[in-house]
């Protein structure tokens, strides 16, 4: 079976004031298209003029370094991807690769302003429907820990833009081919930067989740425990059973929360969420509606007997 052309593909939108995704429009557009053995064959930029917002924001200018002038004389980015379209149809490309999430949602505000104006959107709507989001998939070839972005992993691998910065769509296609190609093609484990990149993730991540857990440990133990916590604190404590210790720690967490929020307060009602599964506590008169619906389990209870609901929770 034949392998397909790749596509490499960003886009860059107009960001800044009262601009969210639903009012985005396409500013420029940059393609690497190469074959199934990453042998480039072609590239494409074009800037686009919005047709509902064209005057740029500072902070647009400023994230992107184009000019108003440039986008002034540009073409409505349906004439745009009408080239684009063209391209992918000569090489047989059913899928433009984006890094993130981003992509779709700013293409679709791009098609929400040339309906709102009346104008074309046929070849938006093409190319959103062949956009493909191949950062996760990237991220778990290469054995990272967490997403990256394209300027500082691409860097790893060698990639200077040649227009100077990042944020131009055609640097940050070209990015993502270097990135995609270096992931699997290369010997990752021969690559210096590279592990150096990653280990900094991983040492990144596990000083946030210490942070994380030592924030929750003294949330939970700001009221003293008691009698019966203590002891069920020093079994678990003397035989190293660290899983029930960080369980015991996070629901006392959620109990003590809940009722420093309300000091007056008498009754409260534990729940159980199934999506995703998660216990929270309420004030007994906030537990009802949505909520209790939603809930897979409840219980009410006295502030007194907190310490006992927290002990038959963790023990279930």
């Amino acid at each position: 079976m034949k392998k397909e052309f790749l596509c490499f593909a960003d886009f860059e939108f107009t960001c800044g004031g009262f601009i969210d995704n639903t009012r985005s429009e396409i500013l420029s557009v940059g393609l690497v298209i190469c074959s199934p053995e990453y042998e480039i064959v072609e590239k494409f930029y074009s800037t686009a003029r919005p047709c509902k917002f064209p005057r740029m924001t500072r902070q647009c200018r400023e994230l992107t370094g184009l000019t108003q002038p440039e986008i002034n004389a540009s073409r409505d980015s349906n004439e745009v991807f009408a080239e684009v379209a063209e391209l992918l149809k000569k090489y047989g490309v059913s899928s433009l690769y984006v890094w993130g999430n981003f992509d779709r949602p700013g293409l679709a505000g791009d098609m929400n302003q040339h309906r709102r104006t009346g104008k074309d959107l046929s070849s938006i709507k093409k190319i959103y429907n062949c956009v493909t989001d191949i950062q996760d998939a990237t991220i778990r070839q290469m054995g990272l820990p967490q997403a990256v972005s394209i300027s500082e992993l691409s860097a790893v691998f060698g990639y200077e833009p040649q227009s100077g910065s990042f944020h131009n769509a055609l640097s940050d296609a070209e990015a993502l081919y270097t990135i995609h190609r270096a992931a699997f093609t290369s010997d990752l484990s021969k690559n210096e930067k590279f592990l150096q990149l990653k280990q900094e993730r991983l040492e990144k991540i596990a000083a946030v989740k210490a942070a994380a857990e030592a924030k929750r440990r003294d949330e939970a133990l700001a009221l003293p425990l008691t009698e019966k916590e203590q002891a069920y604190y020093n079994e678990l404590t003397s035989a190293g059973r660290e899983a029930e210790l960080s369980r015991f720690i996070a629901v006392r967490a959620k109990f003590v929360r809940a009722l420093s929020k309300a000091p007056e307060c008498e009754d409260f009602v534990l729940a159980e969420f199934s999506q995703p599964k998660r216990i929270k506590v309420f004030r007994a008169e906030k537990f009802g509606g949505a909520a209790k619906y939603a809930s897979t389990r409840f219980a009410a209870f006295r502030r007194s007997e907190f310490a006992d609901m927290i002990l038959r929770e963790c023990r279930r």
